[in-house]
């Protein structure tokens, strides 16, 4: 009988035992449940915020993409309206029209002695130099490619000796021609022949001028559809509006057509003849 109630003692004891140890490792699978839950959630979070940061940078890598484009499509237009602008800059500049020269340093492309003797020219230093006449000397062009209209002439002109005109000028306007004279009746007057028929000193281009001899002056001549103008080193002198004006020259100039250069009873010295075509603009 002792026996038995031992036995049974015991195993309860051991039945207990093991409730408990099932009890405990219930409990410790339950915690390890939880962590592991919990280690879900965090991965699921980082995942998540992982996700966003993704989303951030590729969003902020397309709008810089986006801004470097536009920027590259700006500088872009920049560039070629520039290069648009210095290249026509450059086609007008190509396309100015430029000096020519009409005297070489020597007689090439010239007429000596227009009024009937070589001996009233001659070239001295590389300029053509003008003797004394009885009472004209003179040169002419040979060119037969001049503009009548739309163009400018330059030479510098210098009186040597003598009481008169050492420079006139004659060139062509349209279908006729002009000369601009520089120092003629006395030395003083100087203005166009002929206008209406009327020399230098009778018509209203006339001026008076003190001319220097040994001294270079620069003398211009432009003639356009409207006007014939004259200028004297920086000075202008002659302001011709055309309009009904009849143009001609003196029949004694006939011989410098369609461009020469004359002196009367003076010495005188040219040289840096050019001819220049006007561009529309001017």
């Amino acid at each position: 009988m002792r026996f038995h109630v031992l036995a049974l003692l015991l195993v309860c004891f051991i039945t207990g035992c093991s409730d408990d140890q099932q009890s405990s490792d219930n409990s410790s699978l339950e915690q390890q449940n939880a962590q592991g839950d919990d280690q879900t959630g965090e991965s699921s979070d980082q995942s998540s915020d992982g996700g966003l940061a993704v989303q951030q940078q590729t969003a902020g890598g397309e709008e810089e993409e986006s801004g470097g484009a536009g920027d590259t499509e700006t500088n872009g237009d920049d560039s070629e309206s520039g290069a648009t602008n210095d290249e026509a800059t450059n086609d007008d500049a190509t396309n100015a029209p430029e000096d020519i020269s009409l005297f070489d340093g020597t007689f090439a492309g010239w007429e000596e002695g227009v009024f009937g003797s070589s001996d009233e020219c001659c070239i001295e230093d590389g300029n053509i130099v003008l003797e004394i006449g009885y009472p004209m000397s003179g040169v002419a062009t040979l060119r037969e490619d001049l503009p009548t209209s739309n163009y400018e002439i330059e030479l510098e002109a210098m009186k040597m000796v003598g009481n008169d005109f050492f420079c006139a000028l004659t060139f062509p306007v349209d279908e006729s021609h002009c000369s601009f004279v520089c120092g003629g009746w006395g030395g003083a007057t100087t203005g166009l022949s002929c206008i209406d028929g009327n020399d230098a000193s009778d018509n209203d281009t006339k001026t008076f001028r003190n001319y220097e001899d040994e001294r270079w002056y620069t003398i211009k001549v432009r003639v356009t559809a409207g006007r014939i103008e004259c200028w004297i080193d920086e000075e202008q002198v002659v302001n011709l509006e055309r309009g009904d004006h009849e143009i001609g020259i003196r029949m004694e100039c006939n011989a410098c057509k369609p461009l020469g250069i004359a002196s009367f009873e003076t010495r005188a010295a040219f040289r840096n003849i050019t001819l220049r075509q006007l561009a529309e603009t001017e």
